[in-house]
């Protein structure tokens, strides 16, 4: 699995993804879509597919014209348990800030069902 260090939007797109996931669930859909399509991007480059496609899968659920949060929910559980894996890969500071966005989107995830 390639890491996703290299990528100059990676530290970027972390901090921004946490910054939203920590809001309110006021954060709009636009807002949250445009940051899915963001990592879409990024990982897509970087190689870390699985990851790529459940963000597209969370888009789609976030498109949808009547959003169904317990399928988002359970979407961003399996993502929170991919972003685990990836951290895995990655040393220091940025293992650590993909730990963070992986912990981060478990609670997002609870929030959501309740």
């Amino acid at each position: 699995m390639a890491t996703v260090k290299q990528s100059k939007n990676y530290s970027t797109n972390l901090d921004a993804t946490i910054e939203i996931l920590n809001r309110d669930a006021g954060v709009s859909a636009t807002l949250a879509i445009r940051n899915v399509i963001d990592w879409i991007n990024t990982l897509s480059v970087e190689g870390l597919i699985p990851v790529a496609n459940q963000l597209e899968q969370l888009e789609d659920l976030l498109s949808a014209p009547e959003r169904d949060a317990v399928k988002i929910a359970d979407c961003m559980d399996t993502l929170s348990k991919l972003t685990l894996e990836a951290a895995s890969i990655e040393d220091g500071a940025q293992g650590d800030k993909i730990r963070e966005l992986a912990y981060t989107l478990q609670r997002a995830a609870k929030v959501i069902r309740e």
